[in-house]
């Protein structure tokens, strides 16, 4: 490994991804493909001709053909690969496509060969969706060093250069999730205090909320139920984003989407007229669910509103005006949006990422504040960055991959527990040993008894989730003790103590207090386990 290659800092959005490096100034600089590009669309699309398109020439096949376009984002569990024209891919499969491209961005950039990254997620993201990441950066050959929550990232951009708070508060808004989380500057590094929020509230559901009104619209004027068109509704998505954006600078904004439908023999359009103040009165309940997830983060931290010195807008919702205005007032203050929302966790990443390696900063000459390269001027690597394979190529390209051994030593991924560690009781449920968002490292153990006369043996199985049924969870392993001396219902104490280090494993251990008796195991609470 070359002493002088950076880490690359990647954002991996559900909606759009990015990169930033920091330069010989120490600066976080953002980049740029040859086109002058910043935000890459997450999305690969599968033409029926068997070629693949990546990023912005599959955001432009969207329209075309909805049905092989997909976002590449990691799902809840247990809903399976996602059929295409190529075959049957799981979500690691078509995300470490996508950070190929980003890799081949990054290179024909920085005019060298990126493989070691640092990953921003959702501080909400569950630690299954965390390891598939890690095994999309390895399929698509990249070395993670390291996984932050995109708040921390966030911080670091927002507390660059500038006086710091005691407290303040990441809205993010982004396309596809919404958190709030509050955060800890004393000392000088982010401390995660609470996240809450949503991983399906964004603003895909602004858009999608849109076009299901511009099309019953087109509906009451036509005669023309498009509702169950893919063509026609991905066609309307897009005409929704872009009246959400314009309505964000603009009091009023005209929609078309020409040649929508056949009536009568002859093609008709979608037109009409969206007003800011009608937007803004379509989307007031998803603005306000949003505050309620903040003023779930502000009980969970023990903080009020008054005592938030700074809030910090992130994510591309945040540039609606109504939002701005709505968090502004819960707050009691105006919030930060002296940063590109869209780019603040990125470039908070790259600085993190700097502070991991010192000394290995690069210079990103098409970076934010920098031109893009001159006319006719192109890297030597320009033209794979624009990545079309085809249908053979990339079955033959998952079927090389390597296998991930989830059993090897994985970066440190969080500074906090994602979501509850429990173990199972009676009914098929679970108690809760250590809650969500509580730093680590960190120990606790409470004190169980058996559920039956004359018990023997001792099962206490552990979980990761947040539901109360221990089936909806996910499984981490089970402590057995046995030859137990017999003894009555309730008599029997068993201790059960949890143990979180810096680098995300969990020691379990279960001790029967009469006999001594124990078991213990150590689990990667990214995936991997040893008994």
């Amino acid at each position: 490994m070359s002493g002088s290659e950076p880490i690359l800092a990647i954002d991996f959005g559900t909606s759009k991804s990015c990169m930033a490096v920091t330069d010989a100034m120490g600066q976080p600089r953002v980049l740029l493909d040859p086109l002058g590009r910043a935000l890459v669309p997450s999305i690969i699309s599968f033409r029926g001709d068997g070629h693949l398109l990546v990023g912005t020439e599959a955001l432009d096949e969207l329209e075309r053909n909805p049905l092989n376009s997909l976002r590449c984002e990691f799902r809840p569990r247990d809903l399976g690969p996602r059929e295409t024209l190529a075959g049957a891919f799981s979500d690691a499969d078509l995300c470490s496509v996508l950070l190929d491209h980003l890799r081949r961005v990054a290179d024909a950039t920085l005019q060298l060969d990126t493989r070691r990254v640092l990953m921003t997620v959702p501080a909400l993201l569950p630690e299954s969706q965390k390891q598939a990441l890690a095994a999309a950066c390895g399929m698509a050959g990249l070395i993670l060093e390291r996984i932050v929550e995109a708040p921390v990232a966030a911080a670091m951009s927002f507390a660059l250069g500038k006086k710091t708070p005691r407290f303040a508060a990441v809205y993010d808004f982004g396309g596809g999730k919404f958190e709030c989380s509050l955060l800890d500057l004393q000392g000088g590094s982010p401390r995660l205090l609470a996240t809450a929020g949503d991983l399906f509230l964004g603003g895909d559901d602004v858009d999608q909320r849109l076009a299901s009104s511009m099309l019953e619209a087109f509906f009451h004027v036509h005669g023309v139920d498009l509702r169950g068109d893919h063509v026609a509704w991905q066609r309307v998505m897009t005409a929704s984003e872009a009246a959400k954006r314009a309505l964000s600078t603009a009091l009023e904004h005209v929609v078309k989407v020409d040649a929508l439908a056949e009536k009568a023999g002859r093609l008709v359009n979608l037109k009409l007229t969206l007003t800011r103040e009608v937007f803004h009165e379509r989307i007031a309940d998803v603005v306000e669910r949003s505050i309620f997830f903040c003023d779930e983060a502000l009980r969970q931290a023990g903080l009020s509103p008054p005592s938030v010195e700074e809030i910090w807008l992130v994510g591309g919702m945040t540039r609606v005006p109504a939002v701005a205005e709505r968090v502004a007032a819960h707050f009691g203050r105006e919030p930060r949006s002296d940063i590109d929302p869209e780019l603040a966790v990125v470039m908070g990443a790259a600085v993190l990422a700097a502070d991991a390696e010192a000394g290995q900063r690069v210079t990103a000459p098409y970076g934010v504040g920098s031109p893009p390269p001159p006319e006719g001027v192109a890297s030597p690597v320009a033209g794979r960055v624009a990545r079309v394979a085809t249908k053979k190529m990339f079955t033959a390209m998952m079927q090389a991959q390597p296998e991930v051994k989830f059993s090897a030593p994985r970066p440190a991924v969080f500074e906090v527990t994602a979501s509850p560690l429990s173990v199972s009781t009676v009914g098929g449920f679970c108690d809760e040993v250590i809650g969500r968002n509580q730093q680590i490292p960190f120990s606790k153990t409470r004190i169980f008894s058996t559920g039956k006369d004359g018990q023997k043996t001792v099962q206490v199985r552990v979980c990761q989730g947040d539901s109360r049924r221990f089936d909806e969870n996910a499984f981490l392993g089970t402590l057995f003790l046995e030859d137990l001396p017999p003894r009555s219902r309730g008599q029997v104490r068993i201790a059960v103590t949890f143990h979180i280090d810096a680098d995300g494993v969990l020691e379990a251990s279960a001790r029967d207090e009469e006999t001594g008796r124990a078991h213990a195991m150590r689990i990667q609470l990214s995936g991997a386990s040893a008994g």
